[in-house]
C-alpha cells in the first residue's frame, strides 16, 4: 500500500493511503486471467466506482462479476486490494465459499429491517403503555401553564353561562 492520489473535479489533488487501480487490476489477473476492474465515474462528487468483469472473448460481452459498494449502493472511499479479491473468491463457483442467491439475500434482509422496525414500534408502545391504560389521561405530559390557561377559560365558560 502506498499513497495514491485523486484528482478532484475542481483541481484539488487528495492524497491517501489504499491501493491503486494498477495494483488491484494486476491481482485480480493474477487470480483469474479474464478479470477486467471497470473504473467508472458515477455521482456528482466524482467519487469512483470499481466494476469486475469478467472477460468472455471478442464475440460475447463480458460479464459483471461485482462492484466495489455497500449494500445501498453508495461506493467505496478506498479501494482494497484484499476487499475486493476477497468479494471475486467469494462470488466464484469454484471456491469452498458459502453462496446465496442474491433474491433469498433480498429475503433476508427485508425480513431483518421488518424485525428491526418491529422492535423499534414496541419499544415505542412500552414507553407509552402505562399511558394509555388509564393511568394517565393524556399519553403526552402537560405543563402547569398549560392547565392554568385551561382553569382561566373554564372560569370564563362557567360565569357566562351563570349570567341570565
Amino acid at each position: 500500500m502506498g499513497l495514491v492520489f485523486n484528482n478532484r473535479p475542481s483541481g484539488l489533488v487528495v492524497a491517501y493511503q489504499g491501493s491503486d487501480e494498477a495494483a488491484c487490476a494486476a491481482a485480480l489477473k493474477e487470480y483469474d486471467r479474464d478479470l477486467r476492474l471497470v473504473p467508472q465515474d458515477t455521482d456528482a462528487y466524482g467519487r469512483r466506482v470499481y466494476k469486475v468483469y469478467r472477460y468472455q472473448g471478442s464475440e460475447q460481452p463480458s460479464v459483471f462479476v461485482c462492484g466495489w459498494w455497500d449494500e445501498f449502493g453508495q461506493p467505496y472511499d478506498q479501494l482494497s486490494i484484499t476487499g475486493l479479491l476477497d468479494m471475486v473468491k467469494r462470488l466464484d463457483r469454484n471456491t469452498r465459499f458459502e453462496h446465496i442467491d442474491p433474491d433469498e439475500r433480498n429475503r433476508r434482509l427485508v425480513a431483518l429491517r421488518r424485525k428491526e422496525a418491529e422492535e423499534a414500534l414496541d419499544e415505542i408502545g412500552k414507553e407509552f403503555e402505562g399511558r394509555l391504560d388509564g393511568r394517565k389521561s393524556s399519553p403526552l405530559p402537560r405543563s402547569q401553564s398549560l392547565r392554568l390557561a385551561r382553569d382561566k377559560i373554564r372560569a370564563r365558560t362557567r360565569d357566562n353561562e351563570l349570567r341570565p
